[in-house]
């Protein structure tokens, strides 16, 4: 593995989200399989293989590929970080949270704002190890974050990709946005975030 992807791992690991490595080295279909977790890996290979036959028939369709290697290379750096899958799978059980409102300073207001003009429907509540990624982001970053979950809470179903095993588990919407993943407690209006990366 380049020194790169081990350093923000590395990072992650401590709780402070750095930038993910820019193309070419960060979109290296092989850096990503390398990467990733073995449970992942035939997800990867299907949408890079789709992709690619996408690409070869409509050349129109590389940006489509780009895409799904920038994707699957944010996904393969926070899959493989330490305690992403106990994060995951505290949130999809429902594990109490941190609430955005002692994540992020002024965060009631940002929310009245925004709910002003488009509605906010959903709770933010963060993950211990999520919340603790935070400190450290620059400040576009976490802009971006702010941005991204307010969209996020008021519309989440429309919001990001599906994760790749979301088959295996239909009552369990998990979700990757831009910056962040959650789940969504549609019951409990709440969406919980368990992982932030960045691509700086």
């Amino acid at each position: 593995m380049l020194g790169a992807a081990s350093g923000l791992e590395d990072a992650l690991a401590r709780g402070s989200a750095q930038p993910v490595e820019p193309h070419p080295i960060g979109h290296d279909p092989e850096e990503i399989l390398a990467r990733l977790p073995e449970r992942y890996r035939e997800h990867f290979l299907a949408d890079y293989r789709a992709a690619m036959e996408a690409a070869m028939h409509h050349t129109w369709k590389w940006k489509q590929l780009a895409e799904t290697l920038h994707l699957w290379h944010l996904r393969s750096v926070a899959y493989s970080a330490p305690g992403y899958e106990q994060a995951r799978a505290e949130a999809a059980a429902g594990v109490s949270g941190i609430p955005a409102e002692d994540v992020f300073p002024g965060w009631a207001e940002l929310v009245a704002q925004h709910a002003n003009r488009h509605g906010v429907n959903y709770r933010i509540d963060f993950a211990a190890s999520a919340s603790a990624q935070i400190p450290g982001l620059p400040a576009e970053a976490w802009q971006a974050l702010v941005d991204e979950l307010l969209i996020i809470g008021a519309d989440p179903h429309h919001r990001g990709v599906p994760h790749p095993e979301q088959a295996a588990v239909p009552r369990v919407d998990v979700r990757h946005g831009r910056l962040a993943s959650y789940i969504l407690d549609d019951a409990a209006k709440v969406v919980r975030v368990y992982s932030i990366i960045w691509a700086g």
